[in-house]
């Protein structure tokens, strides 16, 4: 794997920088910017891979440029899997914002103070497509989430006979006992490497049951396999 280019969006100087110089460090990543408000970041997205974005942001707000980055506007019009990803970093008094960074396509959520180790783990994660959502993000999302809160489109197919809000056990039956066992996994943070440890299996045996949830699910992350789980009682 090449190195992964990190473009950081915060708006207070002290934590932007601590920021950059923890993600510089790491072998693996480099910093292709630092930028305190959203519109330098929808500027500057197209050069990197994952942007690391914070919510309250002066100019534009981290929701409106998550939205403008994956839509890939700041790139001239790439495409949605071309576009960089976006991990979306907040507060416990943030919780209200949330929903609206979801709405607007990050791929994961961590919360400002959490251990250095999470954050680069959460930048490699997200690089390689998995998505991440912090377990102590996920109940400041499912407050503000109700059965028919419309988080993304599903399959004619999975709406109609799992749709949001249905009874869990009907919502669980189209999983097999691996699919649930994994899905339970992935609802408590945990990436693919992690699971197949858990498992005693290989990784790509992992990615193989994720990829068949999200397709059951109608989800287009991990993000969103765990909301449709808790909206079916499956947490």
């Amino acid at each position: 794997m090449g190195v992964i280019r990190v473009l950081v969006a915060e708006d207070q100087a002290l934590i932007r920088q601590s920021f950059a110089q923890l993600i510089d460090a790491h072998p693996q990543m480099k910093v292709i910017g630092a930028v305190s408000d959203g519109a330098e970041a929808v500027r500057l997205a197209s050069g990197a891979d994952v942007v690391v974005m914070d919510i309250r942001m002066p100019v534009m707000d981290g929701i409106e440029a998550t939205r403008q980055i994956v839509r890939g506007e700041s790139s001239g019009g790439a495409t949605h899997a071309s576009a960089p990803k976006v991990l979306v970093l907040t507060t416990f008094r943030e919780e209200n914002l949330v929903l609206g960074a979801l709405e607007a396509g990050a791929a994961g959520f961590l919360l400002k103070d959490s251990d250095p180790r999470d954050l680069l783990s959460a930048i490699m994660r997200i690089h390689r497509g998995e998505g991440v959502i912090d377990p102590k993000v996920t109940p400041m999302v499912l407050r503000h989430v109700s059965p028919r809160t419309p988080l993304f489109e599903q399959p004619a197919s999975a709406s109609s006979a799992h749709g949001a809000g249905s009874d869990p056990t009907d919502a669980g039956s189209q999983f097999t006992p691996r699919e649930q066992e994994i899905l339970d996994l992935v609802c408590q943070g945990l990436s693919n490497d992690e699971i197949a440890r858990r498992l005693v299996v290989a990784t790509t045996t992992v990615k193989t049951h994720v990829k068949a949830l999200l397709t059951k699910t109608g989800s287009r992350s991990r993000v969103d396999l765990v909301i449709w789980a808790a909206k079916n009682g499956l947490l």
